[in-house]
Formats: structure tokens, sequence, C-alpha cells
């Protein structure tokens, strides 16, 4: 026992941590919330504090329409602003109680910085991969070339968890929907009804959107709709 140890031990000598991680992982739980949230009405103002305060312990905030400034940080977690892109920063996104990180994933050319892949490694072997994407709006071959580019990242990754959100700015349809479907991709947010209530439309619609391979889709305890996150007026 540790008595035993503590009596083997000269006086005078003390422990010293090294190696330690700036943001440590979370003990003893593998619940994790992910987040998915288009920004446009943030006015460059995405509240860091309170958003990731609304994470929770374990967590990831995938931000469409992110516009964060250059080299962005925050003290309690990892900020991982996506590809450079004419309109700064479209897609960026937040990581606690973990260890994350930005795989890069290429956009098509015609369509710089409007896809992201992040992986978070959440404790207990639980790794979590996010792909999301902001498509340009009413654009059927735009958003058919980046839902290909998402659909072939979440198939190379296999069987493991993969969860694929974002601001598609249209209803999927026609090649769209076969890549996903082709990938084993299941919509998540199929039953929730509207999922965006635009500034600029009088009705609502069902163009931001959660899908999920079959891996992640066992794991999923509840997903719902928030309109207000972190206090943040969302889309």
């Amino acid at each position: 026992g540790m008595g035993a140890l503590d009596r083997g031990r000269p006086w005078g000598l003390r422990g010293v941590r090294v190696g330690e991680a700036s943001h440590p992982g979370p003990r003893g739980s593998r619940t994790a919330e992910v987040v998915s949230i288009n920004a446009t009405s943030a006015q460059h103002d995405l509240r860091l504090d309170a958003m990731v305060r609304s994470l929770g312990l374990c967590g990831i905030c995938a931000i469409q329409e992110a516009r964060l400034p250059p080299g962005t940080t925050h003290r309690a977690a990892h900020v991982l602003e996506g590809p450079p892109a004419p309109d700064r920063c479209l897609v960026a996104s937040l990581g606690v109680g973990g260890s994350f990180r930005d795989l890069g994933l290429a956009a098509p050319p015609a369509l710089p910085g409007r896809v992201q892949h992040v992986v978070g490694f959440l404790g207990r072997g639980t790794t979590l991969h996010v792909l999301q994407c902001y498509v340009p709006p009413e654009n059927p071959a735009a958003c058919a070339a980046i839902c290909e580019v998402l659909a072939a990242a979440a198939a190379e990754l296999g069987p493991i968890p993969v969860l694929v959100v974002g601001d598609f700015n249209q209803q999927l349809r026609g090649r769209s929907q076969l890549h996903f479907a082709a990938a084993g991709l299941m919509e998540l947010t199929a039953g929730l009804g509207p999922t965006c209530y635009a500034a600029n439309s009088r009705t609502p619609s069902s163009i931001d959107k959660a899908f999920a391979n079959s891996a992640t889709a066992a794991l999923v305890s509840n997903v719902r709709l928030e309109w207000a996150f972190a206090g943040l007026p969302t889309h």
C-alpha cells in the first residue's frame, strides 16, 4: 500500500509533475456533448467564455460562419480554426475536456475554407471524428461537391465514431443524398422539425443538419435543438 511506499522514500524529496497536458482530458467519463451552430448573428463576437461553459466537462462545438480573428485562443479550451477562406475562417471548432486536432480536410478547389475535420480524444479510449461544412446557399453543384468530400472522408475512417454536421443551406437532393447514403451516413436531425430560422427568410427550414455513421448512432443518447446556445442567438 501507499504506507509502505511512503516509508521507503527518503525525506526531503517531492514528486514533480512533468508532461502534463495544457487541457487535461476527462476523468472517468466518456459522455460528451457535440454542438453544431451557425453563428451568423454573432457579429464577430462569439462569446467564447460562455460557449466553453455551456459545453460542460467534455464536448466539441462545430461553428459555421465563425470568422474568428487569426490566432484566437482560450485558456480552457482548444480553439481549432478551419482552413483560410476569402471571408476569414468560415468554419472553426472548440474542444473542451480532451485532446483535439484539426486533421486538415481539403475542400473542393473552388470552395476553399468550407469544410473541417476535427478529431477529439475524449478519454478512456474514446475517439470521435467531427466533419463539418458551410455550403454556399442554394447551390446544388457546390453542395454535391462538398457532400462528396465529407462522405469520402467518413467512409475512409471506417467503423469508428464519425459525425457530419453543418449548415448545408439547402435541402439535400440528388447526388448529395447519394454520397451520404453510399457512406452509410444516417440523419440524426430528421425528426426534429425545422432546424433553421434565418433572418432573411419568412419560413423556417431544415437546412442545418447532423449525420452519423452506425458506430456513432449506437452511442448517441439524445439529439435536441437550442435556439440560444450559450446566450448566443444562433442561425
